[in-house]
């Protein structure tokens, strides 16, 4: 609201100050018709009727012209005194872009003096870093008659650069016709440096953010799976298998488990090392892994124990399945030293809903299907209906 202000000021005392002050009394009209019918003394004398007519009949006095003027002359005096205290720029040119007129804050800003500015062309402050289509628009809109009002990034005499917010239109006289520009310019130099202040401020929160974010994500997902092996842990298989078998409810499905142990495994412990122990571990997990879908998932139930969740598969499918990763785990060879190591894993199959309405009872009767294996001579798969 200042702003606009400041411009109508501006504008008003350009306008007083390119017309005279001067206006025709009744008086003196009088005394020039006396003069052109009359010689001199007449035409006194017709004034002096004048004037009494005048004062009689519309109450006309020279005061009242007086009192006028001075109320002019005040008022043009609160305008040059709002615009030369103003704390915005404030500069006048002519239609082709000559400075008139600069206020001292403008010379305070832009280090060029008042007898530098005039003549001038607004051009001494002109910036590559404000973009072309700025200047295009801003003479679009005042050449039509419109306000314009946007910001520039100007250069002062010193060549430091500095960033202004800018109205900018016309000015035009009695008649309507454009005569003159007028801009009122704020300095905004700090808060745009507090702007971008605040934006980098933001962006190393928000990367900081992501940051925290992927280490949770990552921390998440140690903690949901087995360090060793890199399969998902018994944590990860309580959260999933009873949203597996909900949706298989839903969707009137079967979900088959497969539980498998390495046969003798604490004999090759014992024997070979830790070491070796756990190379072997990593190895078989890769084997299942590679031989299960994606949909599957594949988990280490813990020790030399593997557990594989089938979605959509019934009993005979996951039966299938397990036979095809004993042989394939029957077939692998662990070289070791100089020794080629061979072995053998046993497996347990449980179907939802066949053996098991809930996670915890499928798990069992998969897990009991396996011992059955253990208990009939190891390396062979077997599911739980075969128990009974």
């Amino acid at each position: 609201m200042r702003s606009w202000l400041i411009a109508a000021a501006a504008s008003t005392l350009l306008a007083y100050s390119s017309c005279g002050m001067r206006r025709t009394t009744p008086e003196a009209a009088a005394r020039r018709r006396c003069s052109k019918r009359t010689g001199p003394s007449r035409a006194r004398a017709g004034a002096t009727r004048a004037r009494t007519r005048l004062s009689r009949g519309s109450g006309w006095r020279p005061r009242r012209e007086i009192t006028e003027r001075q109320r002019v002359e005040m008022e043009l005096r609160k305008l040059t005194r709002a615009v030369e205290q103003s704390s915005a720029s404030i500069v006048i040119t002519t239609l082709d872009g000559t400075i008139e007129y600069v206020n001292p804050h403008f010379t305070q800003v832009t280090g060029y003096g008042f007898d530098e500015s005039v003549g001038k062309n607004p051009r001494i402050l002109k910036t590559d870093r404000t973009p072309p289509e700025t200047h295009r628009q801003l003479w679009v809109a005042i050449t039509a008659g419109k306000h314009w009002h946007g910001e520039f990034v100007n250069r002062k005499k010193d060549g430091s650069l500095y960033y202004e917010s800018a109205i900018i239109s016309r000015i035009t006289d009695q008649h309507g016709v454009p005569t003159h520009y007028v801009a009122v310019k704020e300095d905004i130099t700090q808060r745009k440096r507090a702007e971008a202040a605040l934006l980098r401020a933001n962006e190393e929160l928000r990367l900081q953010v992501a940051e925290i974010e992927q280490l949770q994500a990552v921390l998440r997902e140690q903690s949901l799976r087995d360090p060793l092996t890199g399969l998902y842990n018994r944590r990860y298989l309580t959260e999933t298998l009873t949203r597996e078998i909900a949706r298989a409810e839903r969707d009137h499905d079967h979900l088959s488990v497969i539980i498998s142990d390495i046969d003798y495994f604490k004999k090759i412990n014992d024997m070979y090392g830790h070491q070796v122990g756990d190379k072997l571990l990593i190895e078989v997990a890769s084997l299942i892994r590679k031989n299960a879908r994606s949909s599957d998932i594949v988990c280490r139930y813990g020790g030399e124990e593997f557990l594989l969740v089938m979605p959509g598969s019934p009993v005979n499918t996951a039966a299938r399945r397990a036979e095809e990763i004993r042989q394939i785990c029957a077939d692998f060879v662990l070289h070791h030293d100089g020794q080629d190591l061979k072995i053998t894993m046993s497996f347990g199959v449980a179907t939802y809903p066949t053996h098991g309405h809930e996670a915890e009872d499928v798990i069992i009767k998969a897990d009991k299907a396996l011992y059955q294996s253990k208990h009939s001579g190891r390396n062979r798969v077997t599911i739980w209906a075969e128990c009974h």
